[in-house]
């Protein structure tokens, strides 16, 4: 489920702060970096990084000012300035500060993996805030500078860090290519009260269930899941065979690995990491993966 801003800056406890030195980066596992003032704390979240300026005040649980930076998987050619987009942005703007509106206009610049916007949002409190976004390989990846006085030297800082964005998304080509795995159960009626009472002799139910992953260059990730029902009421019984199927829209996505890890952040906001492996059977390539949390291995064969 995706979380706002409120729900982030309320869960937090400031502990993590810069090392020495003007400027320091931080580097994400699958492969993209930033730099910020080496003053300023710095919290990593399951959903993005929280940025603390030095001298901020702490009201409450909630800084007065902070940079929150994250990701959303979004289709590809997804423009920067999409009304979509904005749309999104306005509203992790507003679940922190519901009296901010925003401010006619968007401002376009420059990042170290492509042309971003900016759009600006103030309220009552005669503060300011402003959204960042840059599209790149499937990706919506924005910084929130909040609670700044419009006056803020701290708008430069903010500014700087969005502009540092840099790296690349990291990919392994033995990942290309669709991936199937299915698992079938069934049920023996034949031992039953029932079966034997009424000479069901053979009958049973069996359910399939299959999983399918394509993952293609680029970091696009596709999911699709779908499942198979087969009835046998046996002999003696009433009615036939029966077989029914079912199949879900796929979900599409942006992957990245690092390491032995694969990360996916799904369109519809959810992010699940996977320890992977790619290796040769007698049978063509396979693909083990172990989801986050788990020791159960997920095994899928190359369909392609």
């Amino acid at each position: 489920m995706r979380l706002t801003l409120l729900s982030l800056v309320l869960a937090l406890t400031f502990t993590s702060s810069a090392q020495a030195g003007p400027l320091q980066t931080y580097k994400h596992p699958a492969g993209l970096s930033f730099s910020f003032p080496s003053d300023w704390k710095i919290q990593e979240l399951e959903i993005g990084q929280l940025l603390i300026p030095a001298g901020v005040a702490i009201l409450g649980d909630v800084p007065e000012e902070f940079v929150f930076v994250g990701g959303e998987s979004v289709p590809p050619g997804t423009p920067v300035d999409h009304p979509d987009v904005f749309t999104f942005l306005e509203s992790q703007v507003k679940a922190q500060f519901p009296m901010a509106k925003r401010v006619e206009g968007v401002s376009y610049l420059q990042t170290g993996i492509g042309k971003g916007a900016s759009i600006v949002f103030s309220d009552k409190a005669e503060t300011q805030h402003t959204a960042y976004v840059v599209m790149y390989q499937g990706l919506g990846i924005y910084a929130i500078h909040a609670g700044a006085k419009a006056s803020s030297p701290r708008q430069r800082e903010a500014l700087a860090v969005f502009q540092s964005l840099g790296g690349s998304l990291a990919e392994d080509p033995d990942l290309f290519g669709t991936w199937y795995r299915s698992e079938t159960l069934s049920t023996d009626a034949t031992s039953s009260f029932e079966a034997n009472d009424y000479n069901l002799e053979g009958s049973y139910v069996s359910s399939t269930s299959y999983s399918t992953y394509l993952f293609e260059p680029g970091n696009r990730v596709y999911h699709q899941t779908g499942g198979r029902i087969h009835i046998d009421p046996g002999q003696g019984a009433l009615g036939s065979v029966t077989n029914s199927e079912s199949e879900n829209a796929p979900d599409a996505g942006t992957y990245s690995v690092h390491g032995k890890n694969l990360t996916i952040l799904w369109e519809g906001g959810d992010e699940v990491t996977f320890e992977y492996n790619v290796f040769e059977t007698n049978d063509g390539p396979a693909l083990k993966l172990i989801p986050e949390g788990t020791t159960k291995p997920l095994f899928h064969r190359r369909q392609d």
